[in-house]
């Protein structure tokens, strides 16, 4: 009975990819393509293909009468007849709706979506012969189809994460990103030429080896002098992501020297057990507020003063941050938390979004963000977001709120960061 039950199931799914590769394309341009195909015009394949090599894709294209959205249309080269396609994130949850249609009689496969202009996100493509990989109950495993994500050979823009040069065998992270025409600026991600560079130390904070110590980047700006008026403290969890792939010390060095933000020393840590010190652990906020921060105040001139000293951190290091905050604000007076997932385990009794309904106000201001396509989880990230600005908010906390059209992507956060830190470190 279950062998008859999924076949059935598979006959069904396959009669609706049949009929996605029978339908119109919604792309303008893959109708034109189409048209002049059926007409006997053979040669517009390839110029077709001539001209995706010169612009590269997704196609995007204009939606008659919305102004508010664009035509993305995602594309693959295959002369294979069975084949099964899908980009990610848009298929995380299920992908089956999301396959790739092919136009009739050629190499080319095709997906749309409508986005709203201002996107900006990282995904990847899998494709796979038969559909029994997007079918797994774990896509890890073995099987899955979470092994076979890769760029987009046709899109030529990038996001690049270096290997962790202390973790053997580790490689770069590569993937595909989509920046659509009204995606916010990005003014301080990029090295300028002219601009004066801080410095970036590597310290094995309590041991002297790799095995030993914790790795903790130091970012002092440009003109660093141990004497004179202190500077602000900013402490960020996920230190090696924070300095090699958002590349903090360069968005640092690019809004001082636009007066963005006055000079501040960045303490960037590294996480040992990733999950276990970052999830509301009270013993690592103690460390980070006591141990750490002294240990930065006697080697470095920054401030005593809580409102000038911020903690932050990405996804469940937003959430250690507020934790963080929330047990010291006697050290720490600002949270930027990019991505926090206060989502996650939604059903502990004493969760951190909780904690702070039940808790009196603190002197600490916020800085939160989300991206409006993190909507994978029930309740997602985004929906947990609004609600804890919306419980800081009722409590009297002054609180800086942002959305982005995008995901968990450290493409978005580099671009972001600034705004975090404009909020939190910019005034007195």
């Amino acid at each position: 009975m279950k062998g008859r039950w999924s076949s059935a199931i598979l006959a069904v799914l396959l009669c609706g990819v049949c009929a996605r590769a029978a339908a119109a394309p919604e792309s303008p341009r893959l109708a034109a393509l189409k048209s002049a195909l059926e007409s006997g015009r053979t040669e517009a394949l390839g110029e077709f293909w001539r001209e995706v090599e010169r612009k590269g894709a997704p196609l995007v294209e204009p939606v008659r009468g919305d102004e508010q959205n664009l035509l993305v249309t995602f594309l693959r080269r295959d002369g294979a007849a069975g084949k099964f396609i899908a980009v990610f994130p848009f298929a995380r949850v299920n992908p089956l709706p999301h396959l790739f249609a092919r136009l009739e009689g050629t190499d080319l496969w095709y997906r749309s979506y409508r986005l709203r202009r201002d996107a900006r996100f990282e995904y990847l493509v899998a494709a796979e012969e038969t559909l029994a990989p997007f079918a797994a109950r774990e896509p890890a495993d073995a099987g899955g189809w979470l092994a076979d994500l890769r760029p987009d050979p046709l899109n030529p823009r990038r996001f690049v994460e270096p290997p962790d040069e202390e973790k053997p065998g580790e490689s770069e992270y590569v993937s595909s990103v989509v920046e659509l025409p009204g995606a916010p600026p990005q003014p301080f991600v990029r090295e300028r030429e002219g601009v004066a560079r801080g410095r970036v130390e590597l310290i094995r904070y309590g041991g002297g080896t790799a095995g030993g110590g914790r790795r903790v980047w130091v970012y002092t700006p440009p003109g660093y002098s141990a004497s004179g008026p202190p500077n602000r403290l900013l402490v960020l969890f996920d230190g090696w992501g924070y300095t090699h792939a958002i590349r903090t010390p360069t968005i640092l060095d690019n809004m001082l020297a636009d007066g963005a933000v006055p000079p501040t020393v960045a303490v960037m840590i590294e996480q040992k057990e990733r999950l276990k010190e970052l999830y509301l652990n009270p013993s690592f906020s103690d460390f980070v507020a006591g141990q750490l921060v002294n240990w930065v105040r006697g080697r470095y001139n920054v401030t005593r003063s809580p409102r000038e000293a911020v903690v932050g951190g990405l996804s469940l290091g937003g959430v250690a941050a507020a934790y963080t905050a929330m047990r010291h604000p006697e050290v720490f007076g600002g949270v930027l938390s990019q991505s926090g997932a206060f989502q996650y385990r939604p059903e502990e009794p004493d969760r951190l979004i909780r904690q702070f309904t039940k808790g009196a106000r603190l002197p600490i201001r916020f800085y939160l963000e989300a991206g409006l396509l993190e909507v994978n989880e029930t309740p997602s990230l985004l929906h947990e977001n609004r609600h804890l600005r919306d419980v800081l908010e009722a409590k009297g906390y002054e609180v800086t709120y942002s959305e982005f059209n995008g995901r968990h992507d450290q493409v978005c956060w580099r671009g972001s960061l600034s705004q975090g830190l404009i909020a939190l470190l910019a005034r007195p």
